[in-house]
């Protein structure tokens, strides 16, 4: 329980410190459009660190994990930079979900991208109508992009229709 309260404690921090920017690639000092700073626990117990972030092989728009030294990283696929700037945003803050929530549930990465990204009314309705044009996808994704968000929506709704 108190693991619970610190990681809860820690998210809302982490959440009002950090925004968008041309985040540089870690390897190569390029930019990331529209990436998210995010920092998230170590893996090895280093305390909170910055992700590491950089683009490279993916099969997806961008993934995270935690590398073999421990270090939270998001790797961003080449898709990712075909995306519109808002799916950039939103792709960044759910993988930083991922490494915060320290969970592969795609859900909870998606609450908390659309609770931390300060997008717009009209941003969570174009991210909303660009998933619901998705084909199939995996079943840990909901079987399909317009599934996706609907169990989206679902599971926070009052962030897929922020106030106007």
């Amino acid at each position: 329980m108190a693991r619970r309260i610190a990681l809860a404690a820690l998210t809302l921090w982490l959440l009002h410190s950090e925004g968008f920017a041309q985040v540089p690639d870690a390897a190569t000092g390029a930019t990331i459009p529209n990436a998210s700073n995010c920092s998230a626990l170590h893996g090895a117990g280093a305390g909170v660190v910055a992700v590491r972030q950089f683009a490279g092989p993916s099969m997806h728009w961008a993934h995270s994990l935690w590398m073999p030294d421990g270090w939270p990283t998001i790797v961003y696929g080449p898709t990712y930079f075909q995306l519109p700037p808002a799916m950039q945003r939103f792709t960044s803050a759910h993988e930083c979900g991922h490494l915060r929530n320290q969970s592969t549930d795609e859900f909870a990465a998606n609450c908390l991208a659309l609770q931390s990204g300060g997008f717009t009314l009209a941003e969570v309705q174009f991210i909303g109508a660009f998933h619901q044009n998705i084909g199939p996808l995996p079943p840990n994704y909901g079987g399909s992009g317009a599934a996706f968000w609907a169990i989206t929506v679902a599971r926070c709704p009052a962030l897929a229709e922020p106030p106007l």
